[in-house]
């Protein structure tokens, strides 16, 4: 991508812990399969921390040392974390914690707080990030961010796609609720909801990521689905839409969440959707017909679409 100087992506898979800590299934699986698809489909350098590269004080150096260092203004940044999570209450809220791989039980100081990640990653100068955490009370980042974020997807006209790629775009999807576990090892994809090789929500992050996510606009007169760019709300919708309904089914409901960093603006982190041609119209061009402002004109039901 051409906007961009570089696409840079940290990947962090846990599996193996210890210390009192049960292990989990597809996290590494899960993390292989994302850092696969980011450098064969989408063209980004990638960090890869699984298993026990993955402690706190490694996470802690690159988070603090090593992207700060290799990171600039015209690059682009992507996170993501798949092991356990948890969430203690506290008076401003659920206080959220990643769980590092030598993690110990009960040992708060070991855990790697939400807040601390969400301060160590606004201080990289990147003009566009997507966090993406899946592990169990993902939702509990809301409260280390500062208002709700969600528009509907409408068609892109390239002057819109300009103006998502140069404003600033800070965005962290969750895989469950404050209040929620997420699955480790569970298939959205048989009627049964069995044991899969990924978790639900990577299982639908590969699926979007490989351009399923493309939908809007949708298909008509004979057009295939899908402009060629997947936002980050586009990403969030299709995942919402594909997870909580096969895991509802089953009395295991987990519902993704999207919320804003406070240095968001107005931009969108995209992707481009592998094998699509983007197409991308020009706006409308303003003239007396598209004017929505009436004045003291009344409206009539020819102008129901300015209402």
């Amino acid at each position: 991508m051409p906007e961009f100087s570089k696409n840079l992506a940290l990947i962090i898979g846990i599996n193996k812990y210890g210390n009192g800590i049960s292990s989990l299934q597809n996290a590494v699986n899960d993390a292989k399969k994302l850092v696969e698809s980011l450098r064969t489909q989408h063209n980004y350098q990638v960090w890869v921390c699984l298993d026990e590269v993955a402690t706190k004080e490694n996470l802690l150096k690159l988070l603090e040392t090593t992207l700060p260092q290799e990171i600039s203004c015209d690059d682009r940044l992507l996170f993501y974390f798949a092991g356990h999570g948890i969430a203690l209450n506290n008076e401003d809220g659920p206080a959220g914690y990643l769980i590092p791989q030598d993690t110990v039980l009960g040992d708060i100081n070991t855990y790697l707080a939400m807040t601390t990640l969400q301060q160590c990653l606004e201080k990289l100068p990147c003009r566009h990030f997507l966090g993406i955490l899946d592990c169990c009370f993902a939702g509990a980042f809301r409260w280390s961010s500062t208002r709700d974020l969600l528009s509907v997807p409408e068609v892109i006209h390239q002057e819109r796609y300009d103006r998502f790629i140069s404003d600033s775009a800070w965005q962290v999807i969750t895989s469950a609720a404050y209040d929620q576990k997420a699955l480790d090892a569970f298939s959205i994809n048989t009627n049964r909801g069995q044991i899969g090789n990924h978790s639900p929500f990577a299982a639908a992050l590969l699926e979007a990521l490989a351009g399923n996510a493309d939908i809007y606009p949708p298909a008509a007169l004979g057009k295939p689905s899908g402009d060629g760019v997947i936002t980050a709300t586009e990403l969030y919708l299709y995942l919402r839409d594909r997870i909580e309904p096969a895991t509802e089914k089953y009395q295991r409901r987990q519902t993704p969440g999207i919320w804003p960093l406070k240095k968001h603006d107005k931009g969108e982190y995209i992707f481009l959707a592998p094998g699509h041609p983007l197409n991308l119209p020009p706006a409308p061009s303003l003239d007396e017909s598209q004017n929505p402002y009436r004045g003291l004109q009344s409206f009539d039901e020819e102008h129901s679409q300015y209402s």
